[in-house]
């Protein structure tokens, strides 16, 4: 790897001579701010690393328009990618940059193809390709990632200590705002769910077909949905109410009977018409083979609907926080949804949301004007119908036609990119996953919703929330099965954190 930030500009043949390659080696060219390394920077220099033979980033100097950090730390985080040989200083001059240089291909995100682009001129006078990488493209930026750090079986990446640093984190002021979560009224509304895991042990394969064999030897439930959110959420400490449909059924009694024992004021109302959505998933040697959905999908009965309209209306007035946990299931029809907005707004009541569409559609643009809300990317794409742009691009779509005032796009293993307010401007930025070894990642985004909720609700910063949040998140996949959050979960880790 070389790194090369020189005022003056680099000819073709002196990088490629620099770097050791021969004379007909396909160079492409990347240029930006890059003030931020996110997992959508990561796909285009994976993209451009694919196409080409030797990929040159092209930086910004520190007087371009929208550069907020130094140069010389840009270059420092460009240049501990595998995917980049070199790292250069473009100069005043794009224009004379690019044909000193003459790269074989210029890249650039989806996001600028329908744009008047100066390199799409260059390009046709020098016989270069102009490629525009696409959002689609699947990549994981944690192969990247040095975890080789730990603090109480949490890896914390550079890219996390980074993070830490460039928003000034404190462990010891994290704890001390977690401690006034503690009586936060909150109410969360959305669909229940019962997980229940088949935990098997595998035989072999079938002689009669290709057929995985296994034999259960136990069966263990959880309460999941916004059954689970409600139970983090007093797990942080707050005083948590829950409204929620289920089913006359066994299921039903369970959910209603654990999250009693979870210290959550559960008002469950009865649709004879459906069971309480359970999801079953069959597990052998800590991996799920297949997971089995039990639900009803045609509309929640008219009188059910009435009777959670009327008990979430009557006393939203009496919460400081609502939780909107969306799994697409009925609970939480447009009607409903816009009358509970704004009777919300009409108090001055924080609130957040989630709308998960896993294996089903949802539509998180029903909930506007949000304080947070927390898609996945795929859930992003779908509400804006953007399946082309960079994933920076589309968070800043989303919160524009959501109105959200804190955006959180989550990525599994990727971690989050995060679009706040910081210092009076939009700031994006992106932390990772910080368990690299997780046991069950179903829950995640439950723990995340529910945590960043309560920070945001008690005035932490959306960056001092995204933290805690996915702390939390590293704590839910550590396990099998969704079990509370606890505030000493995080405790334990913000610790670890100050010890280190």
């Amino acid at each position: 790897m070389s790194l090369s930030i020189e005022p003056k500009l680099v000819a073709r043949d002196a990088v490629t001579r620099r770097l050791g390659y021969p004379d007909d080696t396909i160079v492409g060219f990347i240029s930006g701010n890059f003030n931020i390394i996110h997992a959508g920077h990561l796909r285009l220099f994976k993209f451009a690393s694919e196409v080409s033979d030797c990929v040159i980033i092209g930086l910004e100097r520190d007087d371009n328009d929208g550069v907020t950090v130094p140069q010389a730390l840009r270059a420092e985080a460009l240049d501990g990618l595998e995917m980049i040989d070199m790292v250069v200083d473009i100069g005043e001059d794009l224009e004379q940059f690019l044909r000193l240089l003459n790269p074989d291909i210029i890249i650039k995100g989806k996001e600028f193809e329908d744009q008047i682009n100066l390199e799409g001129k260059i390009a046709e006078d020098t016989g270069a390709r102009l490629m525009f990488a696409s959002g689609e493209y699947v990549f994981s930026a944690t192969d990247l990632v040095n975890r080789e750090f730990s603090a109480n079986g949490l890896s914390l990446a550079s890219e996390a200590y980074e993070y830490i640093q460039r928003h000034n984190l404190d462990p010891q002021a994290l704890k001390e705002k977690l401690f006034r979560i503690a009586d936060l009224k909150t109410l969360v509304i959305g669909d229940l769910i019962v997980d229940q895991y088949v935990f098997c042990d595998p035989i072999g394969m079938s002689q009669e077909d290709p057929t995985l064999v296994v034999t259960p030897n136990r069966r263990q439930k959880f309460v999941g949905g916004a059954g689970i959110v409600a139970a983090h959420v007093g797990g942080l400490g707050c005083k948590v109410a829950y409204s929620g449909l289920i089913g006359d059924d066994e299921a039903g009694s369970y959910a209603k009977e654990q999250l009693a024992q979870f210290g959550v004021a559960a008002e469950l109302i009865v649709d004879e018409t459906r069971p309480t959505t359970m999801k079953t998933r069959y597990r052998a040697s800590g991996k799920t083979l297949l997971r089995v959905n039990e639900l009803r999908q045609h509309d929640v009965s008219g009188v059910a609907l009435e009777r959670l309209k009327s008990a979430t209306l009557d006393r939203l007035a009496d919460f400081e926080m609502v939780i909107f946990s969306d799994f697409s299931y009925g609970c939480l029809p447009h009607d409903l949804v816009r009358d509970l907005i704004s009777v919300g707004r009409d108090n001055n009541i924080c609130m957040t949301a989630d709308s998960q569409s896993s294996s089903q559609m949802g539509d998180v643009l029903k909930f506007g004007k949000m304080h947070l809300l927390t898609p996945t990317e795929r859930e992003a794409r779908l509400a804006t119908q953007n399946f082309s742009d960079g994933i920076a691009y589309l968070i800043g779509e989303l919160r524009e036609r959501s109105h959200a005032e804190n955006l959180v796009i989550t990525m599994g293993a990727d971690g989050m990119l995060i679009n706040g307010p910081r210092e009076g401007t939009n700031f994006v930025d992106s932390l990772p996953a910080l368990n690299p070894n997780p046991v069950d990642v179903a829950g995640a985004g439950d723990s995340v919703l529910a945590t960043m909720s309560s920070a945001l609700a008690v005035d932490c910063s959306i960056w001092e929330a995204a933290f805690l949040g996915t702390l939390a998140a590293s704590v839910q996949v550590s396990r099998a099965g969704n079990l509370p959050i606890t505030r000493d979960d995080l405790f334990n880790m913000l610790d670890g954190l100050r010890n280190r």
